[in-house]
């Protein structure tokens, strides 16, 4: 947790050494010294008044060496161990492009976490779906997915606490199934419909000990560790594990709160919204309540980020929190590191996202706030952006439609590329596009499911897709950072999949497949 730490204490001044000695006193004829007579009761009251002063100079040296020294940071939280921040990538088996050498797989560091974990383990999750569904999954990657479970289990019995944040709505009978196992495993629900119109717990956090964190798109699925193109983040520090801590602690107590809700008009997207009371949009209202989070001494934001130096080399960052009202006054909200990342930009942006639209079958707002910053630091500095999309069984052939809008707004200012993983159309999906010819993967699996946005100079690296939904209602977070050596990595990411065989522009995917796919989804609603 981010507690403030007091200063090393500071020794009192040092009195010179000629102040300490005694006047000399005249001597006698016969050598011995003489000195004025003095009655008991002045020797007593004197004695007296040197004890008191010397309390007070003691109580006085012990409050200021208590105060934090304002010339120094050793009022912030301490890092108390060599910080590190690795890529984490999963690349999907049966698929011909490794991960970078320096990346981690997301199934050996997820495991690396459970079975080094010591005191407590805390992550939030969408749903769950770690175990095999059916022997013929065993090849195509399940058993990773089991081992992740039995590692939970393994860490339970040796005495590790594990607390798990649980979409409410979503499956999560394996779940319940190993709470059940041990004592040492508790968990709550947060559901987002009682809360606001929609939404859903989207965000992927572990932390580990208060040390060690993942933060990316991996779901706690054998899918999300196998058959699904997933990027996060790994960091050992106490420090951001500290702020990771603090994240998840104020959504576990958000879990355990008794609902409060207003429901008003929000005149920016001129439709009537539900919203928790302590909403900044019902500040200068009646129905506005105080933010029940606490109030922390240090927290850090997009205007006041940390510093530390990871892998050696000194770096900015900080954690930003998806909705507005998890992230309150002292933390970046997630949509406002999104654009602010963009916006720094003075060369180039590259976006990898699954789904970019202004709109969305699952609300009724018109939300370009991401698309509108991307042209203006086209506009306004030339800066250049590649913006990389997914396609597969569950896409709308709407985003695909935006986009194109976007492209030709911009005036050759921002590609658009359409990411279409080799075998995605190969799924048993049963409510999106149906496969072609016979199944060979599981639905809701071959698609490119990372969030990240790369400059010259900064990264985010997230939970969220770009949709209002995700910034209004539902649960995301991002880590951003200007780490010169992530930024490196994640550029060389992004390059490899823009440059693969699987990415179309989006005007050559149009001529190919956008008449076809407008037909079929037709006939799928």
């Amino acid at each position: 947790m981010h507690s403030s730490e007091s200063s090393p204490s500071t020794p009192p001044s040092k009195v010179s050494s000629d102040a300490l000695e005694a006047p000399l006193l005249p001597l006698k004829f016969d050598g011995t010294t003489s000195s004025p007579r003095m009655s008991p009761h002045r020797i007593v009251r004197n004695a007296v008044v040197i004890l008191l002063l010397s309390g007070v100079i003691v109580a006085a040296s012990w409050i200021l060496s208590t105060l934090p020294d304002p010339d120094s940071d050793e009022s912030e939280p301490k890092e108390l161990y060599t910080p590190t921040l690795t890529l984490i990538e999963t690349q999907p088996l049966n698929y011909t492009i490794p991960k970078l050498p320096t990346s981690l797989e997301t199934y050996e560091y997820e495991l690396s976490l459970i079975n080094s974990a010591k005191v407590d383990i805390k992550i939030t999750v969408m749903y769950w779906s770690l175990l095999c569904q059916s022997s013929s999954y065993k090849t195509l990657g399940c058993l990773r997915g089991e081992k992740i479970y039995s590692a939970f289990k393994s860490a339970a019995d040796r005495g590790v606490k594990l607390y798990f944040l649980q979409d409410e709505t979503q499956n999560h009978t394996q779940l319940i199934n190993l709470v059940s196992s041990s004592p040492n495993i508790s968990y709550r629900t947060w559901n987002a419909k009682n809360w606001y119109s929609g939404g859903i717990m989207h965000q992927k956090l572990w932390v580990v000990d208060s040390k060690n964190v993942y933060l990316g798109s991996s779901n706690m699925d054998w899918l999300s560790l196998s058959q699904v193109k997933e990027l996060g983040v790994g960091i050992t520090s106490s420090v951001v594990g500290g702020m990771a801590v603090d994240l998840f602690d104020d959504w576990y107590t958000w879990a355990g709160m008794d609902v409060k809700t207003v429901e008003y008009f929000n005149t920016e997207y001129q439709v009537t919204l539900t919203t928790p009371c302590w909403s900044h949009h019902l500040l200068d209202t009646s129905s506005y309540c105080e933010y029940p989070f606490p109030k922390r001494e240090w927290s850090y934001d997009r205007k006041n980020q940390r510093t530390l130096e990871f892998n050696g080399n000194s770096s900015e960052f900080y954690i930003s929190r998806s909705p507005f009202e998890i992230a309150g006054e002292d933390y970046t909200a997630d949509i406002n590191g999104i654009i602010s990342t963009i916006r720094s930009a003075e060369k180039t942006v590259d976006i990898s996202v699954m789904d970019f639209s202004p709109t969305s079958e699952y609300d009724d707002c018109w939300f370009n706030k991401i698309q509108e910053s991307l042209l203006t630091v086209w506009q306004g500095k030339g800066v250049t952006s590649r913006v990389m999309v997914s396609w597969w069984a569950y896409s709308d052939i709407d985003m695909i439609k935006q986009m194109r809008s976007l492209v030709g707004m911009s005036y050759g200012g921002v590609e658009v590329g359409v990411y279409m993983m080799p075998g995605w159309n190969m799924t048993n999906s049963t409510d999106g596009i149906p496969p072609v010819g016979v199944p060979v993967f599981p639905g809701h699996s071959r698609v490119a499911h990372g969030k990240f946005i790369v400059t010259e100079e900064r990264v985010n690296v997230g939970t969220s897709n770009y949709q209002w939904a995700y910034f209004y209602d539902t649960a995301g977070t991002s880590f951003n950072t200007d780490h010169e050596e992530t930024v490196e990595l994640v550029q060389q990411v992004f390059d490899r999949d823009w440059e693969s065989e699987y990415t179309f522009g989006v005007e050559e995917w149009w001529d190919v497949y956008g008449e076809e796919y407008e037909l079929v989804e037709k006939v799928v609603e």
